[in-house]
């Protein structure tokens, strides 16, 4: 795989359309699967220090602030960052800093938890990221990972296809077990950027977790079932947004 390019470079060109299309709260998915199912799988209580890695502008940050939890966020945006602060509330604090490094920004910071939500497509290599969130989370203490999940989600090796005979929407991909570094496009309009998209099989997350100092102790597929058109394939199309999973979550216990 080629090497990383700084997050601040990937992301800050563009912030702007990414703070616009998700906001303060969310997009649809955000509200109606990924945090609910962040939700379920963090057990959170009140006090709890959580560390968001690849933040953004806080969008799940403050879904945990709103059961209790105090949030320390990072992210390698500037411009995120900054928005992530003017939406704060007093148990959120955020900072810039790159996620292959997160010791330069946390010190001897530790937390009960950690979340990284649909960043780590985004970044390579894995392990010096994995290895940095566990260097700052408690022995015993909890990650959740959410990922655009690698098996169906391919950009440029996987799509829809309706098949007439049968009358059923499949999903194809043509590629999955090698690794892939793509160029991808990100954002509408003058708001379009280029970004890099690193695709992964299912195994190099697990490795790279576990030699993290992670263990999976849990995993949910998580599917976007209010997708599809209002043509004359749409009950096929509902069916098979219900059957193959959008994202994939991975609930992992520092060890």
């Amino acid at each position: 795989m080629a090497k990383s390019h700084s997050p601040a470079d990937a992301w800050e060109a563009h912030a702007r359309w990414y703070d616009q299309h998700h906001g303060k709260d969310g997009d649809q998915h955000h509200q109606q699967i990924i945090i609910p199912a962040i939700l379920r799988h963090l057990a959170l209580k009140p006090g709890l220090r959580v560390l968001d890695c690849c933040c953004g502008q806080g969008v799940v940050a403050r879904s945990l602030v709103a059961q209790g939890a105090e949030v320390f966020g990072v992210d390698g945006s500037p411009s995120l960052i900054k928005q992530a602060q003017s939406y704060a509330g007093t148990q959120e604090t955020y900072h810039c800093g790159d996620a292959h490094d997160l010791s330069a920004v946390l010190g001897e910071e530790t937390f009960d938890a950690a979340v990284c939500v649909l960043a780590a497509q985004d970044f390579d290599p894995l392990d010096s990221v994995f290895t940095g969130i566990a260097q700052h989370v408690a022995v015993g203490g909890e990650l959740v990972l959410v990922l655009t999940h690698p098996c169906f989600r391919v950009p440029r090796h996987s799509d829809w296809f309706f098949e007439r005979k049968r009358q059923q929407q499949h999903r194809q991909v043509s590629h999955y077990l090698s690794p892939l570094t793509l160029d991808i496009q990100v954002g509408h309009g003058e708001s379009q950027s280029n970004s890099t998209h690193y695709h992964r099989p299912m195994q190099s997350y697990l490795r790279s977790l576990g030699t993290s100092g992670f263990a999976v102790i849990d995993a949910e597929e998580l599917c976007v079932p209010f997708r599809g058109s209002t043509g004359k394939h749409s009950q096929a199309e509902v069916a098979a947004h219900r059957e193959f999973p959008t994202f994939l979550l991975l609930h992992a216990k520092r060890i």
